[in-house]
């Protein structure tokens, strides 16, 4: 696990020292850059900072080139499966000098060139320095674990393994992206492929991108293709019925072997546990599969909190016989680190505070990786949103239907499939969601749900359910300049998707799509990355390993589900009795005091930020609704606005950290 960064082409102005610098932090442990030149004008730079987990010794440094420099490789990540390819490259021929999953790759890409990332089962970001064909490549994971970002011009395309280091090497501009912040206040995260900064892009999951070199004075080609797709639901296709007993028997093993591999590693490995039953199903599984001392790290607020999970954990950890580490937190010492937390920020989101703190923890246990459950919810639907999502499609198909109805007998259509109808319509969907547009900020979440569930649009729906700010208040907060007041959230949202299947899917296996094409990928992945790479910890996430999700993902309609249990086909798969006990307790969790916080000891410090003009200003908001906002919130006028309060203040703290302006 590491920090990777470079460019391809003129240099310009960038500085090279400060890039690397800049990505320290992810790899502590050694560092190397290498510069070589393609023709007079143009070169490609690669940077490196190393967090060693796999073959320690200096044999495992980057950048790594072949022996005859035809090709140069900067990695970030882990490939679980990396013995069995080397043990097949070796018997094609090749010969090592490492024992790392570097060189693996390196070695692969030399027999079967950039399919190799089609074989690599796991977590990575890299970029690829083919000479022969004069061309830089980058490729991410197909979930998209592993940040890569990068910016480009005519002359010159940068990359990196977090914003901030395009920021301070020079190569990214000081502006932000208006859509951008839009869909952070809509949804409590930057949906990629955009970033805040203006002209710097996150390259997909699962993509790979190919810019190639030509003569002196031709700009450069860039090219951008998927590699693989996340399974999309089949809705009405026909397919045989499987029990869940024989679901679970098939995926078991797939689930098993997926927490088998991310203990591979020459340093010690712990275990997140909160006592949920993700986490406790990663343990048991761990458990079952490593020998050595296994860790387990879980963080509390002991008396100060209403329902700790620490009790849980213990028994658990006593259970599986671990070395448990149980951390005890303080309101106090959380706010006396929330600057350095904004600081290790590498865009703003409304997540990520408990994986830093927590990440802390095992990094101060003088550990480097830890497995987490993350992603269990998404891929196994273990998230209360089903309920309201299925129930919200429903009633929009049937007043699609009540509307197709009414169109066919010369009546004023009731809704419309996808889109919002008439609004001058007393009886339409679009006269309730024109009447919501100029509803006052007071207007609630509930009422935008209640819109889109009636506008039979599955993806407005979703954004609704998931988001953050509704699009009433967005209208309102937007400076008016940008022209972005009638832009929906749920133009946000990745969704590949036919528009026309999508009133035909079971609402459970489109949820699960979405959130883990949206959610699970812009805010629960990135977060879980840069949060632990802020402390020189490599997170791993056994539960979004492609082929367990891929195999999931095919299994027939209702296989996840089952009236009265929690997560039936995961719980039945992990065969404990550890994790059928948690399935059965109330889902807790670690929840941050964030309302107490920002009434009493933040109170100051977040009300002069947020009375301040000028960062809003700089943002693209309108200062007086912000301000009118904090205002309603400390009076008590405003309820349940918490977290949005908790976004504009991270918005705002990260655009003057960074000296940002639209």
């Amino acid at each position: 696990m590491c920090g990777i960064g470079g460019y391809v082409g003129e240099r310009g102005g960038i500085d090279e020292q400060a890039l690397l610098h800049s990505l320290r932090h992810r790899g502590p442990d050694a560092e190397g850059q290498i510069t070589l030149p393609i023709h007079p004008g143009a070169q490609v730079h690669l940077a490196f900072a190393r967090l060693a987990i796999l073959d320690l010794s200096p044999a495992g440094n980057q950048p790594m080139s072949t022996e005859d420099g035809a090709a140069t490789l900067v990695y970030n990540g882990e490939s679980y499966n990396f013995a069995a390819l080397r043990a097949e490259l070796i018997a094609r021929g090749h010969r090592f000098r490492s024992t790392s999953d570097t060189e693996v790759v390196l070695r692969g890409y030399r027999e079967w060139g950039e399919h190799v990332v089609e074989r690599l089962r796991g977590m990575f970001a890299f970029a690829l320095w083919d000479a022969g064909h004069r061309r830089l490549q980058l490729f991410r994971d197909r979930l998209g674990k592993k940040p890569l970002y990068y910016c480009h011009d005519r002359r010159r395309l940068a990359f990196a393994s977090e914003l901030k280091a395009l920021l301070a090497c020079g190569a990214a501009k000081r502006r932000l992206d208006p859509r951008a912040v839009h869909g952070y206040l809509a949804l409590g995260s930057v949906p990629q492929p955009r970033t805040l900064l203006e002209g710097v892009s996150l390259l997909l999951p699962g993509h790979v991108l190919t810019v190639s070199v030509g003569r002196v004075g031709q700009p450069l080609s860039i090219a951008d293709r998927p590699y693989f797709h996340l399974p999309t639901p089949r809705g009405a296709v026909p397919r045989p019925r499987l029990d869940r007993a024989r679901a679970a028997a098939e995926i078991a093993p797939v689930l098993a072997q997926a927490v088998a591999l991310r203990l591979v590693a020459d340093v010690p490995v712990g275990v997140l546990l909160s006592g949920g039953i993700d986490s406790t199903a990663v343990a048991q599984l761990a458990r079952r599969a490593g020998e050595g001392e296994l860790h387990t790290f879980t963080l509390t607020y002991g008396a100060a909190e209403k329902e700790s999970e620490g009790d849980e954990a213990r028994r658990i950890a006593a259970a599986l016989h671990t070395r448990h580490h149980e951390h005890v937190e303080t309101p106090a010492a959380i706010l006396a680190r929330l600057p350095a937390y904004f600081a290790a920020l590498d865009q703003p989101s409304v997540d990520g505070l408990n994986t830093y703190l927590v990440a802390q923890v095992v990094r101060d246990a003088g550990l480097k990786v830890a497995l987490s459950g993350l992603g269990g919810d998404e891929v196994f639907l273990g998230y209360d949103l089903r309920r309201p999502f299925a129930a919200g499609l429903r009633l929009g198909r049937a007043a699609a239907c009540l509307g197709r109805a009414a169109h066919l007998g010369n009546a004023a259509p009731l809704a419309h499939a996808g889109h919002v109808g008439d609004t001058s319509h007393p009886g339409s969907t679009g006269f309730f969601s024109g009447l919501l547009q100029r509803a006052p900020l007071a207007v609630g979440k509930g009422a935008a749900v209640l819109s889109a569930a009636a506008s039979a649009d599955a993806l407005r729906l979703y954004a609704a359910l998931r988001g953050l700010f509704p699009a009433a208040q967005l209208g309102a907060l937007l400076d008016p300049d940008l022209g972005l007041s009638h832009l929906d959230p749920a133009e946000h949202l990745r969704c590949d998707i036919d528009p026309d299947r999508l009133l035909s899917l079971p609402p459970d296996e489109l949820l699960s799509y979405l959130e883990i094409a949206n959610y699970l990928a812009n805010t629960l992945l990135r977060d879980a990355d840069v949060m632990s790479m802020a402390h020189g910890v490599e997170l791993r996430v056994p539960l979004c390993d492609h082929i367990l999700v891929t195999r999931v993902m095919g299994l027939p309609p209702g296989s996840r589900t089952e009236s009265g249990r929690k997560k039936p086909l995961f719980v039945d798969a992990c065969q404990s009795h550890l994790v059928t006990a948690a399935s059965k307790r109330r889902k807790r969790g670690f929840v941050l005091p964030l309302d107490s916080w920002l009434r009493g000891a933040l109170r100051h410090r977040v009300g002069t930020l947020l009375g301040d003009p000028a960062p809003a200003r700089a943002a693209g908001l309108c200062p007086d609704v912000v301000s009118r906002m904090w205002d309603d919130y400390v009076s008590g006028r405003s309820k349940g606005v918490t977290w949005r309060i908790w976004a504009l203040y991270t918005l705002l703290s990260w655009v003057k950290l960074h000296g940002l302006a639209q």
